[in-house]
């Protein structure tokens, strides 16, 4: 077995560094990075010596760390996963301190952080608001600015609404909702909103490569979910006085096998808007037919959102995945590791 890369974690608190503070006291480190609809975490767990975390260093509401994970020799190192031009640093990005954790025997302190600002309302604070004659880029900017943040609006995906109604919603769950509606992802940053289309992502080129023959993974599950596929998606829309709306069918050019119909009754806005519609639905119930899960030796390129190659396994399983999420561990007994779930990308939607 080759030998794996010495990998690090280096922490900012505050914007002040303290790798070499922290590090007697840091036992294990996973970062875990979501594609989309989930936020991003940390979580550090420490040996509680000295009392240090029950007094002068014990959190404040607002304090952040700033995390990477840095691999030395990472270039001569043979990994099970092919790289191309893989980094050897992985910035984890800003996080704030949301949960603080003691335990013991032996004392430790877990402390756990999430990407979303828990100072500016973006989470808990529930709210009204109407928005007439908008595209949704323009309503996610307007939300980001309240919230004092920037948007980064990565795809061609942005439907023109006559009205659209935050009803006593906090502005993370209105838009969350209102991005899975129309087939899009929104990832939470600390400073940052961004907001693509997974079918789009779906397209980029492999950023990896996971092949059977190498044999250098520490596990690996496949699941197959028939139940809940659907051949196609029907969007018609009939309210109680029998006035119809927009209506649309979509088939993909490759459907699953079931004869199922998935049937819609929701008002849109266009005929545009009712072929989207049904694609979208479609996409989210069919995104999970096929999924895998794979643990390795750490690596940098396994990161949210990207795609990658399954390569030499059963003919169902080959072919090209997009990552759901991915959890690098660093310490707590078992190595370096990277977990990560992928579902296989559809084909024409």
């Amino acid at each position: 077995m080759p030998e794996a890369p010495r990998v690090r974690v280096h922490l900012s608190y505050n914007g002040r560094d303290i790798s070499r503070d922290i590090a007697p006291f840091l036992v294990s480190f996973s970062y875990t990075d979501h594609a989309g609809s989930q936020l991003d975490e940390i979580s550090l767990e420490l040996q509680a010596l000295d009392d240090l975390w029950g007094g002068q260093w014990f959190p404040a509401e607002g304090d952040t760390i700033t995390a990477a994970i840095v691999a030395y020799d990472w270039d001569s190192a043979r990994m099970p996963i092919t790289p191309v031009n893989a980094p050897s640093v992985l910035p984890c990005g800003t996080y704030q301190v949301s949960d603080i954790t003691v335990d013991g025997p032996p004392e430790r302190v877990s402390l756990a952080c999430i990407s979303a600002p828990l100072t500016r309302g973006l989470r808990r604070q529930r709210k009204h608001k109407a928005w007439e004659n908008i595209r949704l880029q323009a309503i996610a900017a307007d939300i980001a600015a309240g919230a004092g943040m920037r948007l980064l609006y990565d795809t061609a995906i942005n439907p023109l609404y006559t009205r659209k109604d935050q009803q006593f919603q906090s502005d993370l769950a209105f838009l969350q909702d209102f991005c899975t509606t129309n087939g899009l992802r929104l990832k939470v940053q600390v400073d940052r909103l961004v907001i693509f289309s997974e079918a789009e992502y779906e397209q980029h080129d492999p950023a990896f490569t996971i092949d059977k023959l190498d044999g250098l993974y520490t596990g690996y599950s496949f699941r197959t979910s028939l139940a809940e596929s659907y051949r196609s998606c029907e969007v018609s829309y009939t309210d109680a006085k029998g006035t119809t709306g927009y209506a649309a069918t979509f088939t993909p050019p490759q459907p699953p096998s079931t004869g199922e119909v998935l049937k819609l009754n929701e008002r849109v806005e266009s005929q545009v808007a009712a072929v989207l519609r049904a694609r979208t639905a479609l996409r989210e119930k069919n995104r999970e037919a096929q999924t895998a899960r794979f643990t390795v030796p750490y690596h940098p390129r396994l990161v949210g959102a990207v795609t990658g190659t399954l390569r030499h396994w059963r003919p169902r399983y080959n072919g090209t995945y997009m990552v759901d999420s991915v959890t690098h561990t660093i310490g707590g007994g078992a190595g370096s590791t990277s977990s990560v779930e992928m579902h296989k990308a559809l084909i024409g939607y």
